[in-house]
């Protein structure tokens, strides 16, 4: 069961993790490429893909909104920014940016986005 915001296109799923079975189905355009891509470029820990990590970067402090993302990418630097933001836009994937994950409107969860 979902419930959908359709002024922010932000649905709430009952039940968390259930589209973690169905990965591809639900990011159609995010490739193995890229988040091997990412990966050489951000090394290990430059790249979250676990499920219980990405946990609480997918809801809004209030719990409004809920999110979902195949990854999120932590640079360390400008230069790591914009090399992934290279790789992004040559996959045709968007990126949703998070700071301190504080926003009132839930545009800092991903619906679908690489988590920056």
């Amino acid at each position: 069961r979902s419930y959908c915001d359709g002024a922010l296109r932000r649905c709430l799923i009952e039940g968390r993790g259930r589209w973690r079975n169905t990965h591809r189905a639900i990011f159609p355009n995010m490739s193995a490429n890229l988040i091997d891509a990412l990966t050489t470029r951000l090394g290990p820990n430059g790249v979250v893909t676990d499920a219980e990590a990405l946990a609480p970067h997918l809801t809004e402090w209030r719990g409004r909104y809920a999110g979902r993302t195949p990854a999120m990418v932590m640079p360390s630097n400008t230069e790591e920014v914009v090399d992934i933001v290279k790789l992004c836009a040559a996959s045709g994937v968007a990126i949703t940016t998070q700071g301190g994950n504080t926003g009132l409107v839930g545009g800092q969860i991903p619906d679908g986005e690489v988590l920056l």
